[in-house]
């Protein structure tokens, strides 16, 4: 968060004595938590600024506008004013395209001002690495089991998404900005597609979908050097061995907070099976859907049994809450879609926590 005082501001922060700005590159402006640096050459990045005090004149009195020092950084490619729901301008959106390795910095004036209202930094690298964390670990939850090596085989469930985020970076620095990465796939039977999140607009997803046996190979690349490759093995259902419903979630919380129970599918010789979805049910109630996690209000007196299957093996563990809804993290761009307004706010948390250790 970037604070603003009357001093040195235009007129339509001026009216309100002492304003804020919030600064996000990621997550569609939720976290406010400004720029991540570095990013990956190649990569574009949207920045929203948005204004955090109400703006009783019925929104900003002057558009915003931004600037970047040195273009062949960091193009500026597009800016457009933003409106709340009222229709009152509320900020600008700002798209970048990360052209060279070097810094410039932006910066963010209102109407024809001369003096700045914000600056920062921009860093453009060359990432050295990438690790593929499967979705249900990376954009969620903040459990970090390990990435798929480099040349690792992998198993996935036969037609259906399994999504992976795609870690980039740089002397063991984290990078972002998404764009910058391609997935070539060697053969036939396996399929590739970016997709976005709408917690982590900052980073970049792949869906990997098997129609056949393979393996196939799939390369990573960053800007056009390749850094990753993983063998995708499809599988069917009645490969899965054994289930297991994490529902560690529940410690510390308290009455009225969203818990999650996890499933996971393990094949031959204990793989993970990435991609898995089960059916669910709960208290004896079947739920609606098919996924890999249960989203459910917690309550510490109300023990229930959580049931899920896949294929043929089944999993049981007892939960305590209520409310129970199924998620799938493999349709990245709608994770949240089962959820409430409390798993929304449970996510939002997670995701916070992820970056920090990232």
């Amino acid at each position: 968060m970037i604070r603003l005082c009357a001093m040195g501001m235009g007129l339509g922060l001026l009216l309100t004595g002492c304003g804020a700005i919030e600064v996000s590159d990621g997550g569609e402006g939720l976290l406010g938590e400004g720029l991540h640096q570095p990013y990956a050459r190649g990569a574009t990045v949207h920045v929203r600024f948005r204004a955090t005090l109400p703006t009783p004149w019925g929104g900003l009195a002057n558009p915003w506008r931004a600037t970047v020092d040195d273009e062949d950084v960091a193009a500026l490619v597009q800016q457009t004013s933003t409106f709340d729901a009222d229709g009152n301008r509320d900020g600008l959106e700002v798209v970048l395209a990360m052209t060279s390795e070097g810094s410039t910095t932006l910066r963010l004036f209102e109407g024809d001002a001369t003096a700045e209202s914000w600056s920062g930094t921009v860093e453009v690298v060359v990432p050295d690495q990438l690790e593929l964390v499967p979705a249900i670990d990376a954009q969620v939850f903040g459990r970090d089991q390990a990435p798929a090596e480099r040349g690792e085989e992998v198993l996935a469930l036969q037609g259906h998404d399994a999504a992976f985020m795609v870690r980039l970076r740089k002397g063991g620095r984290s990078v972002y900005g998404t764009g910058s990465v391609e997935a070539r796939v060697d053969g036939e039977g396996l399929y590739a597609e970016p997709d976005t999140s709408v917690l982590g607009r900052d980073r970049e997803w792949f869906k990997l979908r098997a129609s056949g046996a393979g393996p196939v190979s799939v390369h990573f690349l960053s800007d056009g050097t390749e850094l990753h490759d993983v063998a995708v093995r499809g599988v069917e259902a009645a490969a899965v061995q054994t289930l297991t419903l994490d529902a560690s979630s529940e410690s510390g919380l308290s009455d009225g907070a969203s818990a999650t129970a996890i499933l996971r599918g393990h094949g031959d010789g204990g793989r993970p099976v990435y991609g898995l979805v089960g059916t669910f049910r709960f208290d004896d109630n079947t739920l609606q859907g098919e996924g890999d996690h249960v989203v459910y209000e917690f309550m510490a007196d109300e023990e229930v049994e959580l049931f899920a299957r896949a294929g043929d093996v089944e999993v049981r563990r007892t939960v305590h809450g209520r409310g129970a809804r199924v998620g799938n993290t493999n349709q990245v761009s709608c994770v949240q879609a089962p959820l409430s307004l409390w798993g929304l706010a449970a996510l939002v948390f997670a995701v916070r926590r992820r970056r920090r250790a990232a």
